[in-house]
């Protein structure tokens, strides 16, 4: 069977507006141990206009470990270094960010069923025991993703990826029926 070639208009992408178009959110990892799931944070974040991620704990940066950056394929956010979780999310919320978990709990509400405060913190918690219960007692509001298979987790950097979606797109939704 022969196949054609298909040839498809080249459309230049518009990096000024990708690059600059702000989002007012910053990520927390909270003691996220893989250097592949902290670099997949930062091609997402990146990807999705984060304006910054904040590392705790055990997280690796960038420069600590070369897996996190070969993973981020350079897509550096600024970010910041906290050795405590909760002490980020007190000083963040002096600036008058809301506080975000992204944890099932009893307690935690379907993400994007409610309105959220900007700017945010997003909080991420370690692979295997999720966001502690000293930081999850600092948010404002626990959102979990809605999953429909039998299995009740998801990769935590997957996780990320679906939840910058999710607000990035609200998020737009908002700003643009305010203009």
């Amino acid at each position: 069977m022969k196949r054609e070639n298909l040839f498809l208009e080249e459309v230049p992408v518009d990096d000024e507006k990708r690059i600059r178009t702000p989002f007012p959110a910053t990520v927390v990892l909270d003691n996220i141990r893989s250097p592949y799931n902290v670099g997949s944070f930062f091609r997402s974040a990146e990807a999705f206009g984060i304006e910054e991620i904040v590392l705790c704990g055990i997280t690796p940066a960038p420069e600590q470990n070369p897996k996190v950056a070969k993973t981020a394929k350079e897509a550096l956010v600024p970010y910041a270094y906290y050795q405590k979780t909760e002490n980020a999310v007190l000083d963040y919320k002096k600036k008058g960010f809301s506080v975000y978990g992204i944890e099932k709990t009893s307690s935690s509400r379907s993400l994007g069923k409610e309105e959220i405060g900007f700017p945010f913190l997003l909080i991420f918690g370690n692979e295997e025991f999720g966001i502690s219960k000293e930081v999850l007692g600092q948010c404002d509001q626990v959102f979990h993703i809605d999953l429909f298979g039998k299995k009740n987790s998801i990769n935590v950097s997957t996780a990320g990826g679906i939840v910058f979606y999710e607000l990035r797109k609200n998020y737009q939704e908002k700003t643009k029926n305010k203009n």
